[in-house]
């Protein structure tokens, strides 16, 4: 699911929805609501797309919808009162998320573009996939094509964390802000706990934002980013 239109109608989130196969997913979705004894989310929105969705396949939740706080790491905490970010030329903002284009990724690329041009902001634009083989990129190669497209632009750093939870933690630590995905069908983002566990301010359009940086347009982002890169 990727929210409502302005009719209030659910949408197919593109990524389930490949070769108009979206409603036999749901059918599935469906069907795997009704044999739960408990159906658990992690964010108030979420559970509204959910209750909707099994509304739509008549499936009756009654009371076993509950919602409960997301994951977090751990070790990727840290108390922002005493810490802080790394000095150098312009503050760092990052961008830990993956880069599908049906995850907005597009808007990103072009909020990367006015951000870095001052070149008093960089970017640190995570590569979690690394070399993917042939096969997986396949049916959709878009975060390669993301990832090049940034990676052309001045003041953007594309890096790979090599699935070390330490070089992470640094990646993180070193940035002054976060940026959360920008694609419509996000209730919560594992990014943007991350970012929040770093003590990082993350805006955007994701669900897991709380107001004042729960944006509704891509371009506002461009602006808090810019008076984040003084706070500390």
């Amino acid at each position: 699911m990727a929210g409502y239109t302005g009719g209030g109608q659910l949408q197919l989130a593109p990524s389930l929805n490949d070769a108009g196969l979206g409603r036999l997913v749901l059918l599935a979705f469906a069907a795997g609501l009704a044999a739960c004894d408990r159906v658990l989310v992690h964010s108030s929105t979420a559970a509204s797309w959910v209750s909707a969705a099994a509304a739509r396949m008549a499936v009756d939740l009654g009371e076993k919808l509950r919602v409960v706080p997301a994951p977090r790491d751990e070790r990727l905490v840290r108390d922002p009162a005493t810490t802080q970010p790394a000095s150098g030329a312009g503050a760092i903002g990052v961008c830990n998320h993956q880069l599908y284009a049906h995850y907005g990724t597009g808007q990103f690329v072009d909020l990367a573009r006015d951000l870095v041009a001052s070149g008093t902001v960089r970017l640190r634009v995570m590569d979690l996939f690394g070399q993917r083989r042939a096969e997986r990129k396949g049916p959709d190669d878009s975060p390669e094509k993301m990832r090049d497209q940034l990676a052309d632009l001045p003041h953007v750093q594309v890096v790979f964390d090599r699935c070390d939870r330490v070089r992470y933690k640094d990646l993180l630590a070193g940035a002054r802000f976060g940026i959360a995905p920008f694609g419509p069908g996000c209730p919560w983002s594992m990014s943007v706990i991350d970012c929040q566990g770093m003590g990082l301010p993350a805006p955007g359009l994701s669900r897991t934002c709380r107001r004042p940086l729960l944006l509704q347009t891509a371009p506002q982002t461009n602006h808090v980013g810019h008076g984040l890169k003084g706070k500390k």
